[in-house]
């Protein structure tokens, strides 16, 4: 048997829990409001975006950036040897001549040049010790850099030697620098403190 005032005391439970499923609804509601799932594209685990290089211009799928510029690109010459014939000193007795350019096939320069003895005598040369050697003869590129040789004729077959060539003889050297300039680009060979040929392209 029910105790008198059971109905009412029943009604007013249920209201009360209705009041509680409603706040506590509206709590939920507004937590997944404020910590929903990132946006797209974006890091989880800091809410900043996924890393894309910042700072750099945007690139669409032709390779440009926003203002329609194309990235600056580095083009290696092809291998392969390039015939010059530029005299690099000619002092009225004997001639220094860069014969050709050579792109090795694992993208090194390779400058060959003629030493001849025009004279009527001995014309002696001497090779620095490979140290000093290799700091001697420079390629200048278009933007002021310039690149040492990493061998020549003198440090890989007479380091520290004097020789002399007798009348009318010819002698082939050579300097090989570790990267070609890029091709169509205009550069400069400086050889020992005997010249410099300007104005050589690949």
């Amino acid at each position: 048997m029910e105790k008198a005032g059971s109905p009412l005391r029943k009604r007013l439970i249920e209201i009360v829990v209705g009041v509680i499923v409603a706040v506590l609804g509206a709590m939920v509601v507004g937590w997944l409001g404020l910590n929903g799932p990132p946006a797209s594209g974006q890091d989880a685990s800091t809410g900043q975006g996924a890393s894309t290089g910042q700072g750099a211009p945007p690139v669409d799928a032709a390779g440009e950036g926003a203002a329609g510029e194309r990235p600056a690109t580095r083009r290696t010459p092809g291998p392969g040897s390039r015939p010059v014939n530029r005299l690099v000193m000619d002092d009225g007795v004997n001639t220094v001549t860069l014969a050709r350019l050579e792109v090795t096939r694992s993208g090194r320069l390779k400058a060959h040049l003629v030493y001849q003895s025009h004279s009527t005598g001995p014309w002696t040369l001497t090779c620095p010790a490979p140290g000093p050697d290799l700091q001697s003869s420079h390629l200048k590129l278009h933007d002021g850099q310039r690149i040492y040789p990493v061998s020549t004729f003198c440090s890989a077959e007479r380091p520290g030697e004097t020789f002399a060539l007798r009348p009318g003889e010819k002698l082939n050297s050579w300097g090989e620098f570790p990267t070609a300039p890029p091709a169509g680009t205009v550069f400069s060979l400086t050889w020992y403190n005997i010249g410099t040929v300007e104005g050589l392209t690949l």
